[in-house]
């Protein structure tokens, strides 16, 4: 009888302990990412809400996991309102991005089960959301966006901001957008044959990426600085070695040119098409995107031998809108991303930066001036859901709870650098004018030697000539080669 009671007894016990472990398990946060039902969407936003199969987490970025969808879009006209909780529409999801993965608040992609218009410019299956997860990341996306609307891509990836519950639950705002892919609504180029072998075929269409980090597809060059550029082919999805060859020969030929001693050189421009770079150099330089040209920078290339490669689309603004009392050009130090890629080289030839005058002093102040405004407006259209969102996830550096300080503050970075840049594109040294004379003779030859042996302070801006970072004989011989002509 007593063993009876003292079973009776340390059963209770038992279960009492269980139970106050869960309590301190719920109260420490433990589960907070699978159990958070007192968050809940605000209504502000359209809503998704996305179940996987059996409601197994989303773990890989290679690995789609089946699932199902339903847009709600709570009378907001930016989306359709698709399927319903009853009928849900199938799914497959899968995680995305390099750093933003690691982080507590996952991107995912998304392939739906059939194309689909959600932004009123053609059907597709393939969309993205992402996570806004770094400091004013709820901002940066959609404004770069619009930026580069303004100053006139052919194709932008459209997006909007909406809420999103993933298996029950709460995960915050996100941007619901466009993924870049070749499409006739998007990057409309003919599509080219997995590994197709036709010498004619295999010149077009490309669409490529220079990126830093490991991807399927990807082949690197070394540079004629002797850097490593890494790129990633995202169409063909599967290449021939004829293939390979084409578009890795393609870009050597380009890299070559681009480091051409001569800053009066255009071979660089039979590769690579003049307008397209130049707008996406001046959207990325008013954004302060350090990353660009150097991660993320897609490009792509229509069939045919007299094509080139296009700059664009935009994307990944995660690095722009940094905030500096001393700006600098995304190409120059302290800034380490884009230093050593092609712009800084591209930067050097006179017809580059003629011409990013010329379409700077078209755009500038008048596709700018009710930014502020567009900034403001959007701040007001997901307040609601950010600091839903800061409260789902308060480690987030997004500060929803703070949005407008953030607001303010890409405003005032935005008209700063834009001021900044319009004093920098106003005046223009030209290449080998060493002395700042507004011409480029011998007396350029005088004032380079003087900087060479350290009789005047040394001007790198004017002298570096041969973009090595730094002034010396080389200069010198650069800077003859300009005087008589020699490309």
């Amino acid at each position: 009888m007593v063993n009876f009671f003292e079973h009776i007894v340390s059963t209770i016990v038992t279960r009492i302990y269980l139970g106050l472990l869960l309590l301190l398990c719920a109260e420490s946060n433990v589960w907070a990412q699978t159990e958070n039902s007192e968050y809940t969407p605000t209504g502000t936003l359209p809503v998704i809400y996305i179940t996987t199969d059996s409601m197994k987490p989303i773990e890989s970025k290679t690995e789609y996991l089946p699932a199902t969808y339903y847009i709600d879009n709570m009378g907001h006209s930016e989306l359709p309102s698709l399927g319903s909780s009853e009928e849900p529409l199938p799914l497959e999801i899968r995680g995305r991005g390099n750093s933003t993965w690691t982080k507590p608040k996952k991107p995912y992609k998304l392939k739906l089960g059939k194309k689909t218009d959600l932004f009123g410019n053609g059907k597709n299956k393939h969309y993205v959301l992402l996570a806004g997860y770094e400091g004013r990341g709820f901002l940066k996306d959609a404004t770069c966006f619009e930026v580069a609307r303004r100053i006139g891509f052919d194709f932008v990836p459209r997006s909007t901001p909406v809420e999103v519950v993933l298996n029950d639950d709460y995960i915050g705002l996100y941007l619901l957008c466009e993924q870049v892919r070749v499409d006739n609504n998007r990057v409309n180029i003919t599509e080219q044959e997995d590994g197709d072998t036709i010498p004619e075929n295999i010149t077009g269409g490309w669409l490529i990426e220079i990126d830093r980090n490991p991807d399927d597809n990807q082949f690197e060059i070394t540079q004629a600085n002797g850097e490593k550029m890494k790129f990633v082919v995202h169409s063909p999805d599967s290449l021939s070695p004829q293939q390979w060859d084409y578009i890795t020969n393609y870009v050597q030929k380009t890299d070559s040119a681009v480091f051409s001693h001569n800053p009066y050189s255009v071979k660089w421009q039979e590769f690579i098409d003049f307008n397209s770079l130049v707008r996406f150099y001046v959207m990325n330089e008013v954004v302060g995107n350090i990353e660009a040209f150097s991660g993320s920078c897609y490009m792509h290339k229509e069939r045919g031998d007299s094509t080139k490669f296009i700059f664009g689309p935009v994307w990944d603004f995660g690095s722009s809108f940094g905030n500096s009392s001393t700006w600098h050009f995304i190409y120059e130090p302290p800034y380490f991303y884009a230093q050593n890629k092609w712009i800084k080289q591209l930067a050097r030839f006179a017809s580059f930066q003629q011409r990013v005058r010329a379409l700077w002093h078209r755009i500038y102040p008048k596709l700018f001036l009710d930014m502020p405004d567009w900034i403001t407006a959007y701040t007001r259209k997901i307040r609601a859901a950010a600091i839903q969102d800061s409260n789902r996830w308060p480690e987030s550096p997004s500060e929803g709870q703070n949005l407008r300080h953030q607001s303010d503050l890409m405003k005032s970075i935005l008209a700063t650098k834009t001021a900044w840049l319009d004093e920098q594109w106003q005046t223009y040294n030209l290449p080998g004018d060493v002395n700042v004379d507004e011409s480029v003779n011998v007396s350029d030859v005088t004032a380079l030697v003087n900087m060479i042996l350290g009789v005047v302070e040394k001007n790198e801006i004017a002298a570096d000539l041969n973009g090595d970072g730094k002034v010396n004989v080389s200069d010198l011989t650069a800077l003859i080669n300009i005087i008589l002509g020699i490309h």
